[in-house]
């Protein structure tokens, strides 16, 4: 039997056994080493299809995998790949298939990262529930192919935080990007006119903001006072920022040279408080000293919970 299988850089967790789906098989290919980069964390994509019709799963594979971990960087990898390392395998089934492969690459990838992935915990997904791949991978592809509002919703959020070529690779112009999938999946207050002809919201954002993540059922008032803190300050200076300062350059590396250059000269105000972030302690000139790319993450993680909440809390 004739085998192609597709080589997918940068699956940071990885199925303990081979596991099956209804049209490929994915198997662990990390060789063991002290250390590994995110780009040497692998697994093949192995199927009786051709070529072009598994190339079609990889895609449908790389945004449901990179959706359920963040950390990972499936996405990130093949997003940048024109062609996929692919090869051809013979054998009597998909064990003899898989057993080749083991002595390709190795047998054995760290063993914190092997899950069973039929009940994947809430600890390496950030999702409420815990998961079996399988029923979650049906369930996504689904989605994906049938609801034009999800496929637009996951293809902007994976555009954002996959590291696709951009014109700008730019943090604040992601958490903007960001900003416009949380008030896509939210939705914004009722606006009225002005006399002057200004557009006017009826109702302020905070309680506005309240009432649809109760809907969505979000109950706790702290998470709720967290995500609106988080939006409402994101809001203002990822916006604001980008627009008037990061056209033209890439701001974060900029930001992160001032930075350096501030720690070396022993005048840093370098911080990952969120407290002072959240709380206005930090004034105006200080907001190049935020650690961004931690809140970045931490934004991540909120929109994908909301995505969950709307689309895929029924799987």
């Amino acid at each position: 039997m004739k085998f192609t299988c597709i080589e997918i850089q940068g699956a940071i967790y990885q199925p303990e056994r081979i596991l099956s789906l209804d049209k490929f098989w994915i198997i662990s290919a990390t060789k063991y080493r002290g250390a590994l980069s995110l780009g040497e964390f692998k697994v093949i994509l192995a199927s009786q299809m051709g070529k072009l019709d598994m190339l079609a799963e990889v895609k449908r594979f790389m945004l449901c995998y990179q959706y359920l971990f963040l950390r990972s960087e499936v996405y990130s990898y093949c997003s940048l790949q024109q062609d996929f390392p692919l090869f051809i395998e013979n054998g009597k089934d998909i064990n003899d298939v898989a057993d080749r492969i083991y002595k390709k690459y190795g047998t054995d990838g760290p063993v914190k990262f092997k899950l069973a992935f039929n009940d994947i915990d809430t600890f390496h997904t950030q999702l409420p529930n815990k998961i079996s791949f399988v029923e979650f991978y049906n369930y996504f592809v689904k989605k994906y192919n049938r609801d034009d509002s999800f496929r637009n919703i996951i293809d902007l959020y994976l555009y954002t935080i996959g590291y696709k070529p951009k014109y700008y690779n730019n943090l604040f112009q992601k958490i903007s990007q960001l900003q416009t999938v949380f008030e896509t999946i939210m939705g914004k207050p009722e606006q009225e006119i002005q006399s002057c002809g200004k557009k006017h919201n009826k109702e302020d954002w905070k309680p506005f903001l309240t009432r649809q993540l109760k809907k969505k059922g979000i109950e706790n008032e702290k998470e709720i006072n967290l995500i609106i803190k988080i939006k409402n300050t994101l809001n203002w200076s990822a916006r604001v920022k980008y627009t008037h300062y990061a056209q033209q350059l890439n701001t974060s590396q900029l930001f992160m040279k001032n930075i350096r250059d501030d720690r070396l000269n022993g005048q840093s105000t370098y911080t990952t408080n969120f407290d002072d972030i959240l709380n206005g302690k930090l004034k105006e000139k200080d907001w190049m000293g935020i650690d961004w790319e931690n809140i970045y993450y931490f934004y991540q993680v909120i929109i994908k919970q909301l995505i969950y909440i709307e689309y895929l809390k029924n799987v």
